[in-house]
């Protein structure tokens, strides 16, 4: 029972890249720590893509208590605390056994900088990456058309870390010079109690008040 339980946390990836063998040059070998959390940061963001798609689509009332928040920041960027159930079923669980980075354990160095980014993501600042490097790294004007009332962003923007699945399966909206929509979701007011947060999503619509 022990090593059935270990073995599902340490899975053994079906695909190994050997970052460490191709970087092995002397010129090389110390971009492995700096190459190897953005590839990992990449490939994770695909199954985030995908799930985030499926959340708009099959597990909306949900996520929607996301989308509710009408004042977007590093601090409120809330999300349904049953949504870390998914993210670990379908993002971090499929990458573990499908996909593994030899030569370092960027776990830790990948969490971090998903962190980091998805403050930057909601923040409130016009401090943003630029035409250029936004078809790269996704930034908080790119996800700020996620979050869009207006009826032309809907469904856009999916990516988190990187912009470039958008633009591969078709759903990506590059903002057009100052384009900064306002955010929420017209007939939903964002959750005012715990207990909004908390049991929101589970109850009838017409039994949620706006407080």
């Amino acid at each position: 029972m022990y090593g059935h339980v270990r073995g599902l946390l340490q899975p053994r990836p079906l695909f190994i890249i050997p970052l460490k063998d191709w970087l092995a040059g002397p010129w090389l070998h110390w971009s492995l720590y700096a190459v190897a959390p953005i590839l990992g940061i990449i490939l994770y963001d695909f199954f985030g893509y995908w799930l985030h798609r499926a959340q708009h689509k099959w597990l909306w009332r949900l996520h929607s208590i996301h989308h509710s928040i009408e004042e977007m920041s590093g601090i409120n960027s809330y999300f349904h605390w049953t949504e870390q159930f998914f993210r670990v079923a379908f993002i971090s669980l499929p990458a573990a056994y499908l996909i593994g980075i030899d030569g370092i354990r960027t776990v830790f160095v990948i969490e971090l900088l998903v962190a980091i980014q998805g403050y930057y993501l909601h923040s409130p600042n016009r401090l943003h990456l630029g035409p250029i490097l936004r078809r790269v790294i996704a930034d908080n004007r790119f996800h700020r058309i996620h979050h869009s009332i207006h009826p032309e962003h809907f469904d856009k923007n999916f990516g988190a870390g990187t912009s470039v699945w958008d633009q591969l399966f078709g759903t990506a909206y590059f903002p057009k010079g100052d384009e900064w929509p306002a955010t929420g979701i017209p007939d939903q007011p964002e959750a005012r109690t715990i207990g909004e947060y908390l049991w929101g999503p589970f109850r009838k619509r017409d039994q949620i008040q706006p407080s």
